[in-house]
């Protein structure tokens, strides 16, 4: 089996997926929101020793074929990124909150969604395109090319939150479950 399956596709990444939903459980009520208001020290703890992790995994097991990363080690990388959002948004007064919330991080967090599902495509077309040949980012004509598939991300991505992702959310806003 290729070693990116286990990365890339959903059933094998179904714990991350379960975290956001109870992360998103979890910050809706407003007894959890509360606690974590109250336990700050405890969830900075948490970040901290998880980030901790993430400096060890990124030394000593950089490599998704590495049987830690690929048994503990994506799950460790989402217990991290659900402790930093529960600190950016519990403590808005902290720095970490005060950096989430700059402007253009606010805007790349908007549209990080199709990004995240077009980049990999536009990457290939643009060094297809610009190389005539598929490789990776390793001189200066592929790393404009990088640039330019970058920017093309950016632009899909801003078209299709302007166009489609917020007027359906606006839709769906207008709906009380």
């Amino acid at each position: 089996m290729w070693v990116g399956t286990i990365y890339r596709v959903t059933p094998f990444r179904a714990d991350t997926l379960a975290l956001g939903v109870l992360a998103a459980i979890f910050w809706r009520d407003p007894e959890s929101r509360e606690w974590l208001s109250r336990n700050k020290s405890l969830l900075y703890g948490a970040f901290g020793v998880l980030l901790a992790g993430m400096a060890a995994m990124g030394i000593w097991f950089w490599s998704p074929s590495r049987t830690i990363t690929q048994t503990v080690g994506y799950t460790w990388i989402a217990l991290f990124y659900l402790s930093l959002l529960f600190v950016v948004l519990s403590d808005t007064d902290g720095l970490l909150g005060k950096v989430a919330r700059i402007g253009w991080l606010q805007e790349w967090g908007r549209i990080s969604y199709c990004v995240y599902l077009i980049h990999a495509a536009v990457k290939y077309f643009c060094l297809t395109l610009l190389m005539q040949k598929s490789i990776h980012l390793v001189s200066w004509p592929s790393g404009v090319a990088g640039l330019l598939a970058m920017a093309i991300s950016y632009a899909v991505a801003k078209l299709s939150w302007t166009f489609f992702e917020q007027p359906l959310l606006q839709i769906g806003h207008r709906y009380q479950y």
